[in-house]
């Protein structure tokens, strides 16, 4: 009965009570591993690497870890063969002293080690705190974004981190964009098993050739394409494309697909379907250009956000067809019953629902960009009726995001709302409940793209 109970504590998700380590690691001549060491990886310094020398083949063995009292993780599983062994730890903050064992699998028999102590690197100087205002559900869940050291209207350099935060908003993983580049628009890769992000250089004073890379969790680089005119955001497409929009000398966007190791090809030409549409550019006829573009794989199609006249644009990325826009604010496209502002981040959650945030005012009360609120809209697409109807919402008069920002919805339903330049982020959930909010703290830093990450381990080597 002992043991069952040790093997399903050894198999128990994270933030899980684990029984203390003892059995056959109390004396070292019978261990069935040894020489037990911990590194911190000479990068990321809340990454360490443990290693041991497995002397007994065991059915499987993990690596068990705790940094807050009464509370172990666990690594996933790998196999027990003899020889020299390695695991890296993953989800550690930064400046933490924790406790680490072996737990090895033998049938219904689990031997673990005696507990080591070791800590993690010091957090890097300039990276703004961060203060939970609400804590969150106790999930062991992280959020993937960025965050900038500085103001970034007001800095040559914002100093940008693509951070990895968990839910008491700690900063488990850090690394540094280049200096100067813009790097707002982070996201997991599709498969869950990388990271992506862009560096820009179209809105500095700085000058730099734009990238869009994926990495591992340990900071390799797998991909990287090379992105010129690229000025806002990016999506993937499969694991060798990417489809971005920007400017290639002139006044207003085009859309490109970049494949891996060959020439981008344009899909959509922003200028030249606006006056084939005869539609104004941006509102006074100047320019089209989009501050995010979001792929889906239901349509294969990406959608656009226009903030040069507030337009959501679905584009086809086969023919580089238009399947639908809507500019309520200007009353043309489909017919919608929401008007947003400034909007950022639209996202098609399924073939008939979009998700986007948006500036907003009270009525008559129309500024630029002099919010009186923000808010995350879910809109019901209706292609066949040409309409678009709000089906959800949520309403922050106290949070307000005059810049970036953005609405991301969950794998259980909640939306994470982030905005950008106030800064923040909130859960909120389907009843409209704000359910986790942290705020980040210093000298006018702004925050990034959000997302839910549930397996830092799918992200490692």
């Amino acid at each position: 009965m002992l043991a069952l109970l040790a093997l399903l504590a050894l198999l128990s998700c994270a933030g899980d009570e684990a029984p203390p380590g003892g059995g056959a690691g109390s004396a070292a001549e019978a261990a069935p591993a040894t020489g037990l060491s911990a590194e911190l990886h000479p990068r990321i310094g809340s990454l360490v690497t443990v290693r041991w020398e497995q002397r007994e083949a065991a059915d499987a063995i993990a690596v068990e870890y705790s940094v807050d009292e009464g509370q172990w993780r666990s690594t996933p599983e790998l196999d027990g063969a003899v020889g020299e062994r390695e695991q890296l730890l993953l989800g550690l903050p930064y400046g933490a002293d924790f406790r680490w064992r072996l737990a090895a699998r033998s049938g219904e028999e689990v031997w673990r080690s005696a507990e080591q102590s070791f800590a993690t690197g010091a957090l890097p100087e300039g990276v703004p705190p961060i203060a939970v205002e609400i804590e969150g559900p106790d999930d062991g869940a992280f959020i993937f974004t960025s965050v900038t050291e500085r103001d970034t209207l007001g800095s040559v350099d914002p100093g940008f981190w693509l951070a990895i935060i968990d839910r008491r908003g700690r900063y488990v993983w850090l690394l540094p964009a280049a200096e100067s580049a813009w790097a707002f628009h982070p996201r997991p890769s599709r498969d869950g098993t990388a990271l992506l992000w862009e560096e820009s250089y179209d809105w500095t004073p700085a000058s730099g050739t734009s990238y869009v890379y994926r990495v591992r969790l340990d900071g390799e680089v797998t991909e990287r394409w090379e992105t010129p005119g690229l000025h806002h955001s990016f999506a993937e497409v499969d694991e060798d494309s990417i489809v971005y929009n920007g400017r290639d000398g002139g006044r207003s966007d085009l859309v490109w697909i970049q494949d891996a190791g060959e020439e981008r090809r344009v899909i959509w030409d922003c200028e030249a379907w606006y006056e084939a549409e005869g539609l104004p550019m941006g509102g006074d006829d100047s320019s089209c250009g989009a501050n995010a573009i979001a792929y889906f794989p239901g349509r294969d199609s990406a959608l656009l956000s226009m903030f040069t006249d507030g337009s959501l644009i679905e584009l086809g990325l086969a023919d580089g067809e238009v399947i639908w826009h809507a500019a309520p604010q200007l009353d043309h496209g489909l017919d919608s019953d929401t008007t947003w502002y400034w909007q950022h981040e639209p996202k098609l959650l399924s073939e008939d629902r979009v998700l986007l945030s948006s500036g907003g005012y009270i009525e008559g009360n129309e500024g630029a960009r002099r919010f009186d609120f923000t808010a995350a809209y879910e809109l019901e697409l209706d292609l066949e009726a040409g309409s678009l109807r709000r089906v959800w919402s949520f309403v922050s008069e106290d949070w307000i995001a005059a810049y970036k920002g953005g609405a991301d919805r969950t794998p259980d339903g909640s939306t994470l709302h982030f905005y950008g330049d106030t800064p923040g982020l909130r859960e909120i959930s389907p009843e409209g409940e704000v359910i986790w909010q942290l705020r980040v703290e210093g000298d006018g830093p702004w925050i990034g793209r959000c997302t839910l990450v549930g397996d830092l381990y799918a992200l490692a080597p």
